[in-house]
């Protein structure tokens, strides 16, 4: 008996063992005899023709595939080979001892035993295959790989499949032992000029990647054209493109085609960067305008409202109607809510293109207007007061009343038109609140020239009188017109009109000061608008009338433009200092979009300066006095990729990787033989709770017994 259970046990391991080394040894001689055929220097996959493919499953090692013969010696083996016998503790038996024994069949092996089995060892044997589902595509040619890289604001929202892509590109470039160059489009943060990385090992090229990052300004393909010119030998050039036109393009395709085969990597137009421009203010709208670069469905995006600290105040959404490329959404906030919002986003776009920050220019200021009488319904137009309303009235929040009442409030501006004499403790009152950082604009006027009771809150002296363009002995022989704005004034920078005329002013005495106190003049040199620092506030002085009565300013758009720019002026906003100084970064967007604090690298921000990455888009100034960089002023091409020159190949980003299933077949023929093992030793009452003490059925056996004596 013991040696009939020991013969069992011995068959049972045998087949075991057959169904494990036999794959292992077919495996290992298809291994041996492909290592013996290859050539030392791997080739490219499309030039290995031991690989085999069957639609999109391919097979790495498919001699290993022949351990699939072995499989009907396996199942011979599991079917004649019986099953370990169950072992129970019988007393009784020692009556039948001497009886006369008939030998009996053993059971065979369950079909579910063999089933179990016969999948764990095809399994094993399609691991030993090296099985690869949707397999790469082989690099083009034999040559160096020159991966060209858009690294700009645009390929900010997609960076991690770039990336992702990149390290794909040079895995492949290393099994095929191909050396790597790198060209990044976008000018580097130091602001050194765009070049190649030079050739790099596989191992290198992979931590190159790893440090890479988008950049918030725009790429430079026409200095990424001379850096190619630079490779003296030839190369297959992947571009991993943002998908979008900008100049040298064209230009920068034909010398990488000079260079050997072209492939560019880009989205389908839907997938493009999104760019979100500044918002017009219309009344107490801010109307917020998203491009895209190419008309498409229709399409619907959210935008999203933020205050300082990044929490969302409200949303809105702006719908791409079918074949447009612009959108607009409204958001319409009370003052208080609307002067926290510090940023415009495009909700789930992550680029600098897609973010707006906002600084005093999109705030309503509160706006105080001396009001001598309640206006005039009936005649607006004879209201001083009418023109200076409807000009701010879309920019500001206004309020009227009396000196005294209007500095019991928080206003930032307060005008006073030509009737609006000051008694003397208005005076008193009105420069001590400009000391504290308050803006007082006034206008002239007949009142103002010719009154009686003339106080002294202007910026300079002034000449009694007026100067008329028409009559008298201080006269043009015609309407003055204004200079152009000198680079010193708050105003340098607006739009001039030609039919601007002035036909009547206010003098002011020349002395040392008046030249710097200056801020717009006529064409003969006399001042038409003046200003003085006093303490922390402003003290404006138009020499003019706020009204028709002396020239055809208030008519114009330019009255618009210089009443927004002495509200800007104000305590808080940027205007508050010299406006032509560089101002301090503060905090700067990056190639995602995130506001962070700015780099080292940043430089103060001049008044006419570009984005660059010297100037990258952000808040400039402190907390307290801030300027909007934004990106989109820096944007002047906005269109997808142009039509491809012959022999350019374009495709999509990878959008299923290439996947192994070695590793999911050996976990499976792993799980396969442990719940082989389980089930055997359940039956054999090895498992707690399992198998002993539990009586055998007689009527179904699935295994044979034996006595235990």
């Amino acid at each position: 008996m013991d040696f009939k259970k020991g013969t069992l046990k011995y068959l049972h391991q045998c087949a075991v063992a057959a169904a494990i080394a036999l794959p292992l040894v077919f495996s290992a001689v298809a291994m041996a005899q492909e290592s013996e055929s290859s050539p030392s220097v791997a080739l490219p996959p499309a030039q290995d023709s031991s690989t085999l493919s069957v639609g999109d499953l391919s097979f790495k090692e498919p001699l290993a595939l022949l351990g699939l013969g072995t499989l009907p010696l396996l199942w011979w083996l599991l079917k004649v080979t019986p099953p370990l016998a169950k072992e129970y503790d019988y007393p009784p038996v020692d009556l039948i001892r001497d009886l006369v024994k008939t030998e009996e069949p053993p059971a065979k092996t369950p079909p579910w035993k063999m089933i179990l089995c016969m999948t764990a060892a095809s399994a094993l044997i399609l691991a030993a295959a090296q099985p690869v589902y949707n397999p790469e595509v082989p690099l083009e040619g034999s040559n160096p790989l020159l991966l060209l890289v858009d690294n700009g604001w645009r390929a900010g929202t997609d960076w991690d499949k770039r990336k992702e892509e990149m390290l794909r590109l040079v895995s492949r470039a290393g099994d095929e032992n191909r050396r790597i160059a790198f060209l990044e489009t976008a000018p580097p943060e130091d602001g050194s000029s765009v070049k190649t990385s030079g050739f790099l090992t596989a191992a290198e090229a992979r931590k190159l990647v790893m440090g890479m990052k988008p950049q918030p300004w725009p790429v430079d393909r026409s200095a990424a054209a001379k850096a190619a010119e630079s490779i003296d030998e030839s190369v297959s050039t992947v571009w991993l493109s943002d998908g979008m036109d900008s100049e040298g393009t064209l230009d920068l395709l034909e010398r990488l085609k000079s260079k050997g085969a072209v492939k560019i990597l880009a989205n389908d137009h839907e997938e493009l960067p999104l760019l979100l421009l500044p918002p017009a203010p219309e009344g107490d709208d801010l109307v917020v305008t998203v491009h895209r670069p190419a008309a498409g469905m229709t399409r619907a995006v959210t935008l999203l409202a933020k205050a300082d600290d990044g929490r969302v105040v409200d949303r809105r959404q702006a719908v791409f109607d079918k074949d447009e490329t612009e959108a607009n959404a409204i958001f319409l906030f009370p003052d208080e809510i609307r002067n926290r919002i510090t940023q415009l986003s495009i909700e789930g776009q992550e680029s600098a293109g897609a973010v707006v920050l906002l600084d005093e220019k999109w705030r309503h200021r509160p706006v105080g207007l001396v009001s001598i009488q309640a206006p005039d319904a009936g005649h607006p137009l004879l209201d001083e007061t009418h023109y200076v309303r409807q000009a701010l009235r879309p920019y500001v929040d206004f309020h009227s009343g009396a000196v005294k009442d209007l500095l019991d409030q928080k206003i930032a501006v307060l005008v006073l038109t030509d009737s609006a004499l000051l008694e003397k403790e208005d005076g008193n009152r009105l420069d001590n609140w400009i000391r504290k950082g308050g803006t007082v604009l006034r206008f002239a006027g007949a009142h103002l020239a010719h009154g009686e009771k003339r106080d002294d809150l202007f910026p300079v002296t002034l000449r009694p009188g007026d100067r008329k363009t028409e009559s008298g002995l201080m006269s043009w022989g015609n309407a003055a017109k204004l200079a152009p704005f000198e680079v010193g004034s708050p105003f340098h920078g607006l739009d001039l009109p030609d039919d601007i005329e002035i036909r009547q002013q206010v003098l002011a005495e020349p002395d040392g000061l008046l030249e710097e106190r200056t801020w717009a003049k006529l064409t003969d040199g006399t001042p038409l608008v003046t200003a003085e620092r006093r303490g922390e506030g402003w003290l404006v002085l138009v020499h003019t009338s706020s009204d028709p009565a002396w020239s055809n300013l208030a008519l114009s758009g330019l009255f618009v433009d210089i009443l927004r720019t002495v509200v800007a002026h104000s305590q808080g906003v940027i205007g508050g200092r010299d406006k032509n100084a560089a101002l301090t970064p503060w905090k700067t967007l990056d190639g995602k979009g995130h506001l962070g604090t700015a780099p080292a690298s940043v430089e103060p921000l001049a008044f006419h300066a570009k984005i660059s990455p010297q100037n990258p888009p952000g808040f400039y100034g402190d907390d307290s006095v801030r300027k909007a960089h934004n990106l989109a002023d820096a944007v002047t091409v906005f269109k997808p990729l142009p039509p491809l020159p012959d022999g350019v190949e374009r495709q999509p980003f990878t959008k299923s990787r290439e996947n192994d299933l070695t590793g999911e077949l050996l976990l499976g023929m792993s799980a396969l033989l442990i719940m082989d093992l389980l089930l055997v030793l359940g039956q054999r009452g090895l498992l707690p709770g399992v198998g002993r003490g539990q009586k055998p059925s007689v009527s179904k056996p699935d295994y044979a017994y034996t006595r235990k004596l």
